[in-house]
């Protein structure tokens, strides 16, 4: 029987290749993403042969398996407008800033619709980081500050209109 010649399993370059590939900038999914970083925490670890399973996730969190990004149960879109503000306000110019300075006129609706409970899709993340703009370097900050500011599928429907009023 012939085998081929491979690198060993925790080769840092084949990891890496393997990580851009799974990228959803490069036309990966952000699930098979997360799932290749686990597995190289996994095997680089020294666990390859050990079967264990992820921590659950906390309570007050819901996982949506529809793409989209975690969502508290109990969030407030207003309070969640406030944060994303209160951090542009305290951060010195950032092509990132810019964009959440658009969220300066979203305000919460009088009766509350689903998008505002909803966490955001990520396809919605990488297309207003496209029509931002953004660099590949900033697009990962991009998509952890959307993640980390728990922003619902609302605020992300709100920037892509107003970046589609700018370029018009």
């Amino acid at each position: 029987m012939m085998r081929t010649s491979t690198k060993l399993l925790d080769d840092k370059q084949m990891w890496r290749r393997a990580l851009a590939r799974a990228h959803p900038d490069s036309g990966g999914s952000h699930e098979d993403f997360v799932w290749i970083q686990n597995v190289r925490e996994h095997v680089c670890s020294g666990g390859v042969n050990q079967a264990t399973s992820p921590p659950p996730p906390p309570e007050s969190w819901i996982v949506h398996e529809d793409g989209r990004e975690s969502f508290a149960e109990v969030a407030d879109f207003g309070e969640l407008t406030s944060k994303a503000l209160y951090l542009v306000r305290q951060n010195r110019p950032h092509p990132i800033a810019r964009i959440l300075r658009l969220l300066e006129d979203c305000v919460s609706l009088p009766r509350p619709r689903r998008e505002e409970s909803r966490g955001a899709r990520h396809k919605q993340c990488a297309y207003v980081a496209h029509l931002a703009g953004l660099y590949r370097k900033h697009r990962s900050e991009w998509y952890s500050l959307c993640e980390f500011l728990a922003l619902s599928h609302r605020h992300l429907a709100h920037f892509i209109t107003k970046l589609k009023e700018e370029q018009a």
